[in-house]
């Protein structure tokens, strides 16, 4: 299947799913309001442990995938398991005693699921095409993924509407689960050769993480966790302070569709410059824009035009860490550590700096302070960043 649209299309399929749910719980916060004992403190205490389930076990799925050379199983069982967390997440609508516990129930299955597909997916793609090149694919591939970030929340809010909780969140729920098991049958046959466990002293010498390659890694992934306080943490909120701007759920939505498709630009556009001219170039370009545009949007939050479109331009460059990060970590490392690395960096880095972020602004709620003070506060945290990114790559300079 060397050069079948077939994983790049299957890929995109399982990619659009996770990210779209990669959102769902921030819409669902705002419904999940209205149920008497649930506040935006206590939501976003659950939004960390989706977010701290999937860091944490980004890396050993990784691992335990590359060992087993079974990353498509692995990858569609995620896909499958954030479709089950849509049914939990339906029961606090219908059993408000014990809302708090299904709502666990739902994000901790939420998170088993949302940790496979980054570093497996990136991988699949980098076997499967020129790995030269793969960070265009990664590009491609992560449009479809901002397509699903996008479309989720109008997805969400309009199922409610139509359908009713119960049946809309089933019906999205069904559409995951089909989804998983389209990827299992059309990439089944993808398999990867397994992690050897015997290796002669050289051989292990060489294909271990030498101490450049460490360095590198773990310097990229403290970035990346500074960085996704700021991008991944205010990202949960951003649809409530729509709300709290607009006074309408559907509004809400309909913003947030139009404004994350710009990532379904942004997605192909980074990876191939990532492609083109690295990765370091690219994370600097991103990160730096992106502090710039989320600027404007809260500056200019009460004019709903301007504030829109920075918050558009903002996507554009925010919501591009797969084809970037993985990208880059794929141009970088040997490929035989490259799954691992990438889950470090996918699962420590941007997805627990997610985590920190989202319960820095969780903290900063209980205490009363506004969501656009929150923001401002976690975008120190982007700056950081930013600054660190001059220094990526004299780990493995020669």
């Amino acid at each position: 299947m060397k050069n079948s649209l077939v994983p790049l299309i299957m890929t995109s399929l399982a990619h659009f799913i996770n990210d779209g749910y990669n959102i769902i719980f921030s819409v669902l916060i705002t419904y999940y309001l209205f149920i008497p004992g649930l506040t935006l403190p206590i939501l976003g205490a659950v939004a960390i442990v989706y977010t701290v389930t999937s860091g944490l076990l980004s890396t050993p799925l990784s691992l335990m995938a590359q060992r087993m050379g079974r990353h498509v199983p692995f990858m569609s069982l995620g896909i499958f398991l954030q479709g089950i967390s849509a049914f939990l997440f339906i029961l606090p609508f219908i059993y408000h005693n014990i809302s708090i516990e299904t709502i666990v129930a739902g994000a901790i299955i939420l998170g088993i699921g949302q940790s496979t597909y980054h570093p497996l997916g990136a991988f699949i793609i980098s076997q499967s095409y020129e790995n030269q090149k793969a960070a265009s694919y990664m590009g491609l591939n992560g449009s479809f993924g901002s397509l699903g970030r996008a479309a989720f929340p109008s997805l969400v809010v309009f199922s409610i509407e139509f359908l009713g909780y119960v049946t809309g969140l089933a019906f999205l729920g069904v559409l995951a689960i089909i989804s998983a098991l389209l990827v299992d049958v059309f990439l089944r046959n993808i398999k990867f050769r397994p992690a050897k466990k015997e290796e002669s002293t050289e051989k292990k010498t060489k294909t271990r993480i030498e101490k450049g390659f460490l360095a590198f890694v773990l310097y990229l992934t403290i970035m990346s966790f500074l960085r996704a306080i700021f991008f991944n943490g205010t990202l949960v909120y951003i649809p409530q302070y729509f709300v709290e701007l607009t006074k309408s759920h559907a509004l809400m939505g309909i913003i947030m569709t139009v404004s994350l498709l710009m990532a379904v630009i942004g997605q192909p556009l980074f990876g191939y410059l990532t492609t083109r001219w690295g990765g370091k170039i690219v994370v600097a370009i991103t990160t730096v824009f992106s502090l710039i545009t989320f600027a404007l949007f809260l500056l200019f939050s009460r004019i709903l035009v301007i504030s829109v479109a920075s918050f558009a331009l903002f996507s554009l460059f925010s919501l591009t860490s797969f084809p970037v990060l993985m990208g880059y970590v794929n141009q970088k490392i040997p490929k035989e550590i490259a799954t691992v690395s990438s889950g470090i960096v996918w699962g420590i880095g941007v997805v627990l700096g997610g985590a920190t972020g989202i319960g820095m602004i969780s903290i900063l709620n209980y205490l009363h302070y506004s969501l656009a003070y929150s923001f401002w506060v976690v975008m120190i945290f982007g700056v950081i960043s930013a600054v660190m990114i001059p220094w990526l790559e004299i780990w493995i300079e020669k």
